[in-house]
């Protein structure tokens, strides 16, 4: 096998001999005159009829026929309508900072709480000429009219804003879960992963007039949170309702900057005023979401604790959590600290 070969083969995940994948590198064929236009061409569909959502890693053709996808996804199914042309595709990895995703998330939360969070991007390498290209297709236009990349198949792509360092390249994404999907707190990555799909759906309805979700979609996504953030949550000694403050006070306050202000604090009740992390605009349209959270959590720690939040005009929450059945107060704490460390100790 020739040195570039393997960045030609079909993989289970870039399986770009699919009829469906094949017919879209027809229809580009015939509208590019070499492969350089026919790369470029398929930079741009790829950028922008595929949506950008976060997606869980799935096939090349999955990717195509769902229309959603995030930089791991988007990225496959790129490298699988160049191979479709012989044209030597690869991924590439790269870290980022947590800062990328705040012209979406549109959080209180200090940049410099942001910049401490690192994430995984991913973009393609490609050579339609004589060397390697970076290529990053992530954002479409309709989305992000300021962040979506040009390209023109000579030089490479905009480095990512928000760039920390290259990690490594690879022929396919088997094999590298580790950046793909996530193993640490799975639960909370998924509700998190819901949140951002909603965000993002508002964003691209407002600078586009582009809406992906239905009503119906969006019922059903504020459930999956609530679920996903109860499921998170168990714990084997149900919690009181000093469980949930210590819990938004300690863990939440200073990163997305809540800024809890505890009024009452007993076994029964607790109250307090919360600074939300968003402003009223997007409350209007994100609260539901936050609120099925907020809810997850608490009966996470026990199901017979009552959440309820009050914004004001101010931007101010009055939060309440009425404990009606008994729960301990240290021992929760101690399983949901334990479950966090075995969290982070996971591979």
């Amino acid at each position: 096998m020739y040195e570039l070969d393997k960045y030609l083969i079909e993989t289970e995940l870039c399986d770009w001999k699919n009829e469906e994948i094949l017919r879209l590198a027809d229809e580009l064929k015939s509208k590019s005159s070499d492969k350089r236009e026919y790369a470029v061409n398929a930079f741009y569909w790829v950028r922008d009829n595929i949506y950008y959502f976060a997606e869980h890693l799935s096939k090349a053709s999955k990717i195509l026929e769902r229309k959603k996808g995030d930089c791991f996804t988007k990225s496959n199914l790129l490298v699988a309508l160049l191979r479709a042309n012989d044209i030597s595709a690869r991924f590439q990895f790269q870290s980022i900072t947590g800062e990328a995703m705040l012209d979406i998330i549109k959080l209180n939360a200090e940049v410099k709480e942001a910049k401490k969070f690192k994430f995984v991007h991913c973009i393609v390498n490609a050579m339609p000429g004589e060397r390697w290209l970076r290529v990053d297709c992530t954002r479409d236009k309709y989305l992000s009219p300021d962040r979506a990349n040009e390209w023109d198949g000579r030089d490479d792509t905009e480095q990512h804003p928000h760039f920390v360092k290259d990690l490594e390249y690879a022929s396919d994404l088997q094999g590298y879960e580790r950046y793909t999907g996530p193993k640490k707190f799975k639960n909370w990555m998924d509700a998190f992963n819901i949140i951002m799909n909603a965000f993002i759906d508002e964003e691209r309805y407002k600078n586009s007039g582009i809406r992906s979700f239905s009503e119906e979609d969006s019922v059903q996504m504020i459930r999956d949170v609530h679920d996903l953030m109860a499921k998170a949550m168990e714990t084997k000694h149900k919690g009181d309702a000093r469980v949930v403050a210590w819990m938004m006070k300690k863990l939440f306050s200073k990163p997305l900057g809540l800024n809890v202000e505890v009024l009452e604090c007993n076994a029964k009740k607790v109250k307090y005023l919360c600074h939300c992390c968003v402003s009223n605009d997007v409350f209007s349209h994100m609260g539901q979401y936050f609120s099925s959270l907020d809810n997850g959590i608490a009966h996470g720690i026990n199901p017979k604790l009552e959440f309820t939040c009050k914004r004001g005009d101010d931007g101010i929450g009055h939060v309440e959590i009425i404990n009606k059945d008994d729960g301990s107060h240290y021992l929760p704490i101690l399983e949901i600290l334990w479950k966090g460390v075995k969290n982070l100790l996971k591979r």
